[in-house]
């Protein structure tokens, strides 16, 4: 439940009313009195067991029918919650008749049965609308069953109690914590970063454009675009006008293996699924061509251009499976290659390394890990060619966005070699080996 939902009214159909042991004692009391009745002949014992029958039968009806239709909202605060976030659900309940509603227990299930919500709810007149809240909780991300939300009532002398489902069950869906990071830069550290909106470069028209013509000066251009050599041939003043570059494309891939039996992942898969949230959350934001993938080839996003946060939904809700595709990702033809890949893992082993180097054919190459499935790994610190532009984000033992800051840096720009670590058994310092 990502949103407010229609209101619900109550179903008749949903009604479960049933005899309190305090009722079946009354009627079994009312039943013998009848029977004695009957024996002794004696007509008052008859006539105060019918009463007791009767009074059980009138305390069904009256739970049973007695209810007025209800109007249900519920609607979670924040609407989008995150992993640690402060959530609640609030719920608005309203009488849809002239005659009000009866005095009632509302009790919501939370997070598939693990908890309950208990309010008493008082009569309400027509019109009036009383509000309940209770926290949601939000210790792991993935989906969490709100409801359904259930109704009980009892007579005034506690002999018949009555269930009414009042909401169906929804879903509110918890998204994984996101880090706010900087954007790194495209391409192997040689591509500005005038992308996001507060740098310097990028408040400047077409600073980083590509020279596309020349135009008569207009007053209020820049005299410092002023095309000297086409304003002598044309004997009048020419502007030269650039066309921005369009950003490259930048690939996220999510590996999402399954775990050896020896190895306790559970834990680092979390910081990882964070840490590709937090990559592509960056790279939305500075309106970068974005695309993120799981290692079996499922695209979380629309297309590069996705600007949506639905894909931040379908983080919080992505599991290690038995697919093994990040090979085949990194083969991939009759596409152009995008212009950076960034690949997060909690299992780093041999298999990611020889993915990575596959990537680093094509294009710059950002490795970020946060646990190691072969500790063994031998250093490769002698290796030469592409693979050594990868950029290593060690968040192993520091916090993920300590890590992407000490290896990218605060503004975001991917170093060149020799600011990056050596794509090897990930030896780093803890931190990015800054």
């Amino acid at each position: 439940m990502t949103g407010p939902r229609r209101p619900t009214r109550t179903r008749r159909s949903s009604d479960r009313v049933r005899v309190t042991p305090r009722g079946w004692t009354l009627a079994g009391a009312s039943v013998a009195l009848v029977a004695a009745g009957r024996i002794l002949g004696a007509d008052e014992c008859s006539a105060v067991g019918v009463s007791g029958l009767v009074l059980v039968a009138a305390a069904v009806v009256w739970v049973r029918y007695g209810r007025a239709p209800l109007r249900v909202l519920r609607r979670p605060d924040p609407l989008t919650p995150h992993v640690g976030d402060h959530a609640r659900i609030d719920v608005a309940l309203t009488p849809t008749t002239r005659r009000g509603s009866a005095g009632f227990t509302l009790v919501e299930d939370v997070d598939g049965g693990r908890l309950q919500a208990r309010f008493s709810i008082p009569t309400l007149r027509a019109g009036t609308a009383v509000r309940r809240a209770y926290r949601l909780p939000t210790e792991r991300r993935g989906e969490a069953p709100v409801g359904p939300a259930t109704a009980w009532r009892t007579d005034p002398f506690g002999l018949a109690r009555g269930r009414t489902v009042l909401a169906p069950t929804q879903t509110v869906i918890v998204r994984p914590r996101v880090f706010r990071i900087a954007a790194p830069d495209l391409g192997h550290g040689t591509r500005a970063v005038a992308d996001e909106s507060d740098h310097a470069r990028a408040r400047t028209p077409d600073a980083s454009g590509d020279f596309a013509a020349v135009r008569p000066y207009e007053v209020g251009d820049d005299p410092r675009r002023v095309h000297w050599a086409a304003s002598a041939r044309a004997d009048e003043l020419m502007v030269r006008q650039d066309v921005a570059p369009r950003p490259g494309r930048t690939l996220v891939v999510l590996d999402t293996r399954a775990f050896a039996p020896d190895h306790d992942g559970a834990e680092a898969f979390e910081r990882a699924v964070e840490a590709a949230a937090s990559v592509v959350t960056a790279l939305q934001r500075v309106a970068r061509p974005v695309e993120c993938r799981t290692a079996d080839g499922t695209a979380l996003t629309r297309s590069g251009t996705d600007r949506t946060h639905r894909v931040l939904d379908r983080l919080a809700v992505v599991s290690p499976g038995d697919g093994d595709l990040i090979a085949a990702l990194a083969d991939e033809r009759g596409t152009r290659a995008p212009e950076l890949v960034v690949v997060v893992t909690a299992a780093h082993d041999a298999v990611t390394r020889a993915a990575v180097a596959r990537f680093a054919r094509r294009s710059a190459t950002l490795l970020v890990v946060t646990a190691d499935a072969d500790p063994t790994l031998p250093e490769v610190g002698g290796r030469t060619g592409r693979a050594e532009l990868t950029v290593v984000v060690d968040a192993r033992t520091v916090p993920f966005a300590t890590a992407w800051e000490a290896a990218v840096g605060r503004r975001g720009p991917v170093r060149r070699a020799a600011r990056g670590t050596p794509l090897a058994g990930v030896r780093a310092r803890p931190g990015g080996g800054r």
